[in-house]
């Protein structure tokens, strides 16, 4: 059955996503993109034009990147429709609902989060591989944290010829660590270990690499050479967990690379997103029958 969607401002991610959602025959209004040539939709003169025949209205992700911020398309949507977004703030969250627009955080689903592991950790690899004077194979690395996106990484970094090391706090996490065959430390032990590694990779969104951590990294020395640490990358959600400032005063080079999939692999991502969007219009739909019964 046919559906009408909206896809107002966004990125790239949008852009395709336009032509991911048309694919299986759905009307597809757009505002504040420009769709690519082959892309079956209907482009509108405004926000109203856009929303005034579709349910589903797709936002930016995250929401306030692009043009349109998620503020200017929230004002225009009219109770009963609903709003996909990312990273939305809960203040308007609440103000949306009390609207009665019903709002969902593709960016905190965790289908959305496995999907976007793999172009996160491949983007993440192509940063190293651009920017480092030594392969990937052989290099000691360093993950902070081991969530989903670090799992996926480590694998990848591993089956290239990495030696991949996990900083973790959860027992748990260090034992499958150590089950998926990587070295593993606590947090305890990170300061005097920082100097084993070539390439460091944050992916836990608070500050774990501060002035104390960074002055280790920068001060440490192997056989009498520079620093080993050549590169510092986070991968974590804003604010990060690296201070950014002080590193670069301190000359420590590092990459806050942050929205990774909409950047490497656009339609990757927006293909991923369409599937998202399908989950959450069932998981509606399951929700309605429940009501009902």
């Amino acid at each position: 059955m046919a559906m009408e969607f909206a896809v107002i401002g966004g990125d790239l991610r949008n852009i395709k996503l336009i032509k991911v959602l048309a694919e299986t025959g759905n009307k597809v209004y757009v505002y504040g993109n420009k769709p690519e040539k082959d892309s079956d939709c209907i482009i509108c003169d405004s926000i109203d034009v856009a929303i005034a025949e579709a349910k589903w209205i797709i936002g930016p992700i995250p929401f306030n990147a692009g043009t349109i911020p998620g503020e200017q398309i929230l004002k225009n949507i009219l109770p009963g429709k609903v709003f996909i977004s990312g990273n939305i703030p809960e203040s308007v969250i609440h103000d949306a609902q009390k609207r009665g627009i019903y709002v969902v955080d593709i960016l905190q689903r965790d289908d959305m989060a496995i999907l976007n592991a793999v172009p996160t950790a491949e983007g993440a690899i192509q940063i190293a591989m651009e920017k480092l004077p030594v392969t990937i194979d052989g290099s000691h690395i360093l993950i902070t944290g081991f969530g989903r996106v670090a799992k996926t990484l480590a694998a990848k970094l591993k089956a290239i010829g990495g030696i991949v090391t996990i900083c973790a706090r959860k027992t748990r996490d260090l034992a499958w660590a150590e089950i998926y065959g990587y070295n593993k430390m606590t947090f305890s032990e990170l300061a005097k270990n920082t100097g084993r590694f070539t390439l460091i990779y944050n992916t836990v969104p608070k500050i774990i690499f501060d002035k104390k951590q960074l002055d280790v990294i920068k001060n440490c020395k192997t056989g009498g050479r520079p620093p080993s640490v050549l590169l510092l990358i986070d991968l974590a959600s804003k604010p990060g967990g690296v201070d950014f400032e002080y590193a670069k005063k301190i000359g420590i080079d590092t990459v806050q690379a942050l929205a990774l999939p909409g950047k490497v692999a656009p339609e990757t991502a927006a293909r991923n997103i369409g599937k998202v969007v399908f989950n959450i219009i069932e998981d509606l739909a399951k929700e309605a029958d429940k009501d009902v019964n």
